[in-house]
């Protein structure tokens, strides 16, 4: 199952400016169970402990943050939606209402230049990719990633690492802004690059 929203081009690098909390009606602030506990940023140097319980109810609505998590695991699990589904507790007709839904949101959001709401469903989506494949996608994993890009290793590399095809433009959009928010993470950034170049160069 594939979604426009992780395969559309790179959004333009700039800083994040402080905006509003967004009033569509749509937009619910609140995580999925699993997720309420790591709200900060990833720290490239923490383990990913978070655990997914099986649900408590069937759920009526999809916010944002689960909306981001299903899709990961979707792309991580594409012969098995049905069973990531059920274990959030979502019936397939409201997957599908939700999954439009918030797709419109996100586009028209990146249209008008109103990166909140895909900043939130980044960090979702990251955080959510890192339980899928039983490690957090940190700034190394970053790293690899752009530098199997730019030597056209990408596919391959995402094989490797446990990561689906879907999840790269993603990967890169969290980490570039990450990047431009602070100056610790871009010199981790820095130097994760530099080592997996040399790498590179010394297998060559």
């Amino acid at each position: 199952m594939t979604n426009s929203i992780t395969d559309t081009p790179t959004l333009r690098m700039r800083r994040r400016q402080n905006t509003a909390e967004a009033s569509t009606d749509d937009v619910e602030n609140g995580l999925p169970a699993w997720l309420e506990a790591p709200t900060r940023p990833l720290d490239p140097e923490e383990p990913d402990t978070v655990v997914r319980p099986r649900p408590a109810r069937i759920r009526q609505d999809v916010d944002l943050a689960l909306y981001a998590a299903l899709l990961a695991g979707m792309h991580c699990r594409p012969s098995r939606t049905t069973e990531v589904l059920d274990g959030e507790g979502v019936s397939t007709a409201l997957w599908r209402r939700a999954s439009a839904r918030w797709e419109q949101v996100l586009m028209l959001g990146a249209r008008i230049g109103d990166d909140a709401l895909l900043d939130r469903f980044d960090e979702a989506y990251v955080a959510s990719l890192g339980v899928e494949r039983g490690r957090v996608v940190d700034v190394a994993t970053y790293a690899l990633l752009e530098v199997a890009s730019e030597a056209d290793r990408l596919a391959t590399t995402l094989a490797r690492e446990g990561l689906p095809r879907e999840a790269a433009h993603v990967i890169q959009r969290y980490w570039y802004r990450r990047m431009l928010e602070s100056d610790e993470v871009l010199r981790r950034a820095t130097i994760s690059l530099l080592r997996v170049r040399e790498q590179a160069l010394c297998t060559q």
